[in-house]
């Protein structure tokens, strides 16, 4: 890296620390994630060099696919068959939710095409980014509304449980505490994820860096091999970087593109949380399900964020991570072929950019 590479880095990490430091000192839910998060956001929209390297984020993301791992159990695999009705609702979602937001941005918004759908997919960030250059899309307005969404996602179901829950500082600590773990326990965890990140790689999973370690530390728990957690300091780490990196997204950008992308950002996050809360009610009256766990899982926000609030919560992360990868399965299998079929349909005075 260079000089000025380094710089950057370490703006957007000592930012995102102070900014985590002064959330948890006024109570603020998930502090290392939000504080991060807002303040590298801040950084960026002042025009400050921030950057986070896709790698160190990647990184984090194994660390945090240990520490979901580490959390299985064999009860949770014997509740998968439980699930049908709500991974079928996953899929009634992605059509019916994706399709209003793609309408929503093509005729309100006066985007063209490509870049109107997958700015509208609730997928990953960096996947539709790249399928939708690979369509012809316009990447850099596909990735700030995309953050956009991102970053008022997160912070709404943050702000919403702490505000709803009684024991709001349960939204603090995610992680064993350093005592608990044995250097045993740490050799494993590293072990776990670089085997896991090497091999969802190699078979190109969706989530790679995150599905793989979740996949190796699940099976070293499973095996009884080790019980043990992640130290917070480290998940506190992890938590920093990939709320960093939300706000390092804007980094570079113009005025008028935050202004137009943002307005499309919050056109996008408003209609998709109605239609997760619709979920919500109608899939938690047919299920019996907690509210709270269906929410998480249909949040269009990142299935790291939602994660992390899930383990802060105490609530079934194996439900929530199911449900978001299904998603991701989903989009990654069915959008572009989508897309295909809804540009070989359009008029050709149509296909603009």
């Amino acid at each position: 890296m260079t000089r000025r590479e380094v710089g950057a880095l370490s703006l957007a990490l000592g930012g995102g620390a102070l900014g985590g430091g002064v959330f948890a000192l006024i109570g603020m839910p998930l502090p290392w994630l939000l504080g991060a998060m807002f303040t590298a956001t801040a950084a960026a929209l002042a025009g400050l060099p921030v950057t986070m390297p896709g790698a160190l984020r990647n990184a984090m993301l194994a660390v945090l696919g240990v520490l979901i791992g580490s959390g299985y159990t064999p009860e949770t695999f014997e509740r998968f068959g439980e699930w049908s009705l709500t991974l079928t609702g996953i899929a009634f979602y992605v059509v019916i939710a994706g399709g209003s937001c793609f309408l929503i941005l093509r005729r309100l918004g006066g985007y063209d095409p490509a870049t109107a759908f997958f700015s509208a997919m609730p997928g990953g960030l960096s996947e539709m980014v790249f399928i939708g250059r690979a369509n012809d899309g316009d990447d850099r307005t596909i990735a700030l509304i995309h953050s956009t969404r991102l970053l008022l996602t997160v912070t709404i179901i943050a702000a919403w449980f702490r505000a709803s829950a009684p024991d709001g500082a349960a939204l603090v600590a995610v992680g064993a505490g350093a005592s608990e773990v044995t250097s045993r326990d740490l050799a494993l965890f590293l072990a776990s994820a670089l085997a896991g990140a090497a091999a969802g790689r190699a078979l190109r999973l969706p989530a790679s860096f995150l599905l793989g370690p979740m996949i190796v530390t699940a099976a070293v728990h499973l095996l009884g091999w080790s019980a043990a957690r992640p130290p917070v300091e480290i998940t506190a780490v992890a938590q920093i970087v990939i709320g960093a990196a939300i706000g390092c997204r804007f980094a570079g950008a113009h005025a008028h593109e935050l202004l137009r992308a943002g307005a499309a950002g919050v056109a996008v996050t408003s209609l998709l949380m109605a239609f997760t809360l619709l979920a919500t009610f109608a899939l938690g009256a047919g299920t019996g399900l907690p509210g709270e766990v269906i929410l998480l899982a249909f949040a269009p926000a990142g299935i790291a964020e939602m994660i992390l609030i899930a383990l802060a919560l105490r609530l079934d992360v194996a439900f929530i991570a199911v449900h978001h990868l299904w998603r991701l399965v989903l989009i990654l299998a069915a959008v572009p072929l989508a897309f295909r079929l809804i540009r070989a349909a359009a008029p050709s005075h149509h296909r603009d950019r």
